[in-house]
């Protein structure tokens, strides 16, 4: 698992939490609801974006290594 999908699922397990305390604390009001939907869908948009992470760097590697720029440097001066 690499670092930036970790921080989307902390930061979706955050935003559960968040609406959860503020639903928990007053559930008659309504911007209250309507928060914690907002921050259930912004957890819901974390996690699908840490999964997203996870399937572009399924070795948990982020950044260009040597040997990624080696392949492209080849592949651009392919002639034909």
């Amino acid at each position: 698992m690499n670092l930036s999908s970790l921080l989307s699922y902390v930061g979706a397990l955050f935003s559960i939490g968040l609406a959860v305390l503020i639903f928990v604390r007053d559930r008659k009001a309504l911007v209250h609801r309507i928060f914690a939907a907002g921050m259930l869908l912004l957890a819901i948009e974390a996690v699908i974006g840490g999964i997203g992470l996870r399937a572009l760097f399924p070795g948990g590697e982020i950044g260009v290594t040597s040997s990624k720029v080696r392949r492209i440097g080849a592949r651009a001066t392919q002639v034909g």
